[in-house]
């Protein structure tokens, strides 16, 4: 059984308002939050950034659906199989966590001084970003079932400087992370797994970062276009579907370009038949020669 929550102290602005009555994805929340701070010049940054962040705090605060029955938490962590190593007496040694179901375009954490709680993805996606005061804003990846996000706060006392936001319908787990750092120290499979997956993440922004330097927006495009399709395709007879629901607004900030530069590099590619749609999925029709342009661009 579920109760939905809301959090209590919300801040609601006019424009925050609207952005919670939408059922539109989250970069069109953030989109919305932009528009209506974003305008102007350089010397109104401060209040910019000010009401945006109004505007994200509305949407964190906004109502989320919590599991009632206590061990919910733990029969979800129970899904996740490289958890298998920590025993039951180890998990009703932890702190309560709890389970939430998020919808489409909910703010999971926002940026805040510390890391307190580490977040578990169970099912749907969740997307990390960041965000600039000039309304900028940049996708770092996506966390898909059985992957850890906010994991940083394991390591040391960093500030947390990211959003995470839900890119479908999604369940967390939620638990306190200091609790969890005795389950990290404590077993080896458990940090090697999530070493792994933050080695992979790493990868992916290196390589991003080698992009934005040595390729033009297009190349850039196709390579992001080919990793999507590595970490979320499913192959079929017409090609590879990238299982993301993306609009060109969002894979822009993937790209690190403009909607309008992603707009016309996709019809490119759909006039030479190296890529289609199938709603708001990309389907890949040749990576091969997506990989080739990736690397050197279309004449």
């Amino acid at each position: 059984m579920t109760s939905t929550c809301t959090s209590s102290g919300r801040v609601p602005p006019s424009s925050c308002s609207a952005i919670r009555r939408s059922t539109a994805s989250g970069s069109r929340a953030a989109r919305a939050c932009n528009g209506a701070t974003g305008r102007g010049s350089r010397s109104r940054n401060t209040a910019m950034d000010a009401a945006r962040s109004a505007c994200y705090q509305g949407i964190t605060r906004s109502e989320h659906t919590v599991t009632q029955n206590p061990d919910d938490w733990k029969t979800h962590l129970r899904t996740i199989d490289w958890l298998d190593d920590v025993t039951d007496d180890e998990l009703d040694a932890l702190p309560p966590g709890r389970s939430r179901s998020c919808t489409l375009g909910q703010v999971i954490f926002s940026p805040s001084p510390a890391y307190t709680s580490i977040f578990f993805c169970i099912e749907g996606l969740v997307r990390i970003h960041r965000l600039w005061p000039d309304g900028a804003e940049m996708t770092l990846g996506y966390v898909s079932p059985g992957q850890v996000f906010g994991e940083f706060g394991l390591f040391d006392r960093y500030p947390r400087e990211s959003y995470a936001m839900a890119a479908t319908q999604c369940t967390v787990c939620e638990l306190p992370i200091d609790a969890f750092r005795a389950v990290f120290d404590n077993h080896r499979l458990v940090a090697a797994a999530i070493a792994g997956q933050i080695a992979k993440r790493l990868k992916r922004v290196e390589s991003r970062v080698a992009n934005l330097v040595f390729r033009d927006a297009f190349a850039r495009m196709c390579a992001t276009l080919v990793e999507l399709g590595e970490d979320f395709g499913n192959g079929g007879p017409a090609g590879v579907t990238v299982d993301v629901p993306l609009t060109q607004s969002e894979l822009a900030t993937l790209v690190g370009t403009s909607r309008q530069t992603v707009n016309a590099g996709l019809r490119k590619l759909e006039d030479a038949g190296v890529m289609g749609r199938s709603g708001q999925r990309f389907v890949l029709l040749d990576t091969k020669r997506l990989i080739e342009l990736g690397r050197e661009g279309l004449d």
